[in-house]
């Protein structure tokens, strides 16, 4: 069986012959006098794939799905496969990811190595709920195989470890029956932050997926609208079309398009263009991956690029956030171009890992002084509650304060002085010691 370029050829069986051969190259990264990171699909918002003097060894041609086992419900795919061949390989047999981000480039060892989450979190967790096992390099073990079973310490530090505890060469992930062939959305609209939680709390147990979308302006008192996805089986042929992804590559434009003014006039249009359309239907893939045609979006960001902060609001103090957030829109007048709001809950909080129960916020801003103002007093709130922010998407985070946000941290950095070759040698910015 064949796929494309980026793909070996498979026998009978969807299984490559030569998965159990150890690539030469992983022996290469020991050679290496510097700082050693590996480096996944690199669209990480934050720059935790590469530090000053130091190698960032690419995954790139990790990229073969090794196995597929219909029979125990799990797939066998090397860390630099992407999670758009992994959607049509998958799709083709009816079967598909449970948690996944939504850009089609991330590569599976980014997955796991961020921990990261889809708009399902309240309903499947994070990443390490469909995670079996995996195939570590480790420079003081060689190749291991970590899971719930062997190699458990190792295992819980790879999973959101950021690529500290070596390279990830492959994983066996879970995967589930694909029972419909597109998503049914809702929009369900409000008028204040405050509203918008009640909704994403009392709507999570019905619906497959949801988050939040709000005007930004204080005149607007933030309103929006949640919006409801459910699986739906299409009775016509419904196709997934992979999409052209060349216009991301494409240099940005030398000036910001964005500014107050011209963020509201756009989001006032999107809102009422929103309410006349309540309901629609979409492609698997488009549900999946809603960022895949979304260049433009970024592009209007102009050179300076953007920031994003995405962080998590428990329940207790949603009301002081919501106080202290309007007041700080208020006083400082940034320029919000998207907030959004995801409903989470777990009960697995480990290490470094972006996974609490509450609100997760996400925040879009142009890159400029203004804007980073306004988040030094969102990170001072956020520092003094002690929220978790994501690691791997929350590009102006200042990683001095790892401690207050993670109390875990410094048990996961103790942890990996266990192995002294990796403490050295994998390492990121984060390690301020």
């Amino acid at each position: 069986m064949h796929f494309d370029n980026n793909f070996t050829s498979f026998g009978n069986s969807d299984t490559v012959k030569s998965k159990l051969c150890v690539p030469d190259r992983i022996r290469k990264i020991e050679k290496f006098s510097n700082t050693v990171i590996p480096y996944g699909g690199g669209y990480s918002y934050n720059d935790i794939s590469f530090f000053r003097k130091s190698v960032s060894i690419s995954s790139k041609k990790f990229n073969r799905i090794l196995e597929f086992n219909e029979q125990e419900g799990y797939i066998e795919i090397e860390s630099g496969t992407t999670l758009q061949d992994i959607f049509f390989f998958l799709k083709k047999k009816n079967f598909y990811l449970k948690v996944q981000p939504g850009f089609p480039l991330i590569t599976i060892g980014g997955c796991i190595a961020g921990n990261v989450h889809g708009k399902n979190q309240f309903k499947d967790g994070n990443f390490n709920k469909i995670i079996r096992s995996i195939r570590l390099f480790n420079p003081d073990m060689g190749i291991i195989e970590l899971s719930e079973y062997k190699n458990k310490k190792l295992f819980d530090l790879t999973i959101g470890g950021l690529g500290l505890t070596g390279f990830i060469i492959s994983a066996k992930i879970k995967i589930h029956r694909l029972e419909a062939s597109t998503v049914q959305n809702k929009k369900v609209f409000f008028k204040s932050i405050d509203e918008a939680f009640n909704i994403l709390k009392n709507e999570a147990p019905k619906n497959d997926f949801l988050y939040s979308w709000h005007q930004t302006s204080i005149s607007s008192n933030f309103k929006g609208f949640v919006n409801l996805g459910n699986f739906k089986k299409n009775k016509r042929n419904t196709s997934s079309k992979k999409k052209s992804l060349r216009n991301f590559k494409k240099r940005l434009s030398f000036f910001t398009f964005y500014n107050n003014a011209t963020v509201m006039l756009i989001q006032k249009i999107f809102y009422y263009k929103s309410y006349l359309f309540k309901t629609y239907t979409a492609s698997l893939y488009n549900s999946f991956f809603p960022l895949a045609s979304k260049w433009l979006y970024f592009y209007f960001y102009g050179k300076a690029g953007l920031i994003e902060s995405q962080f998590i609001i428990p329940e207790k103090i949603k009301e002081d956030f919501i106080n202290y957030f309007e007041s700080q829109v208020k006083k400082n007048r940034p320029t919000i171009v998207l907030l959004s709001i995801k409903y989470f809950k777990t009960d697995n909080y480990k290490y470094l890992r972006f996974d609490d129960s509450g609100y997760c916020i996400s925040i879009n801003l142009p890159n400029n002084t203004k804007n980073r103002l306004f988040l030094n007093y969102m990170y001072s709130f956020l520092k003094n509650n002690k929220c978790k922010v994501n690691l791997t998407k929350d590009s102006y985070f200042k990683h001095k304060n790892l401690n207050y946000h993670f109390p875990d941290s410094k048990k996961f950095f103790q942890s990996l002085d266990d192995y002294k070759k990796t403490s050295k040698q994998f390492l990121s910015k984060l390690n301020f010691k």
